[in-house]
């Protein structure tokens, strides 16, 4: 595997099985490297249990990691912009968590 170590790249960590999947199976590949460390997200409502068991998962794995809050009124404020960004002809469902 050959990585660009002076470049910081990260995942989007959810705290579900498959988001923290990929990132630990990208810290195994880059113990021993001199990669920079593995930066990690997570998008969500204060108190959530998805945003405690993320920043759990991350302090696991020794990842750089970022939580980032929104409300609910966030969520609604933002739903024009969503559904402006998903509007195209390849009829992708992934864009909504894409956009956050």
């Amino acid at each position: 595997m050959r990585l660009m170590t002076n470049v910081p790249f990260g995942v989007l960590l959810s705290g579900g099985l498959d988001s923290s999947l990929v990132p630990a199976i990208i810290c195994r590949h880059l113990e021993g490297t001199k990669a920079v460390k593995l930066h990690s997200f997570c998008v969500g409502l204060e108190g959530s249990l998805d945003l405690n068991a993320a920043k759990e998962d991350a302090k696991y794995l020794g990842t750089v990691h970022y939580q980032f809050y929104f409300t609910v009124q966030d969520g609604i404020d933002a739903i024009e912009d969503v559904i402006h960004h998903i509007e195209d002809d390849q009829g992708k469902y992934t864009h909504v968590s894409y956009f956050t």
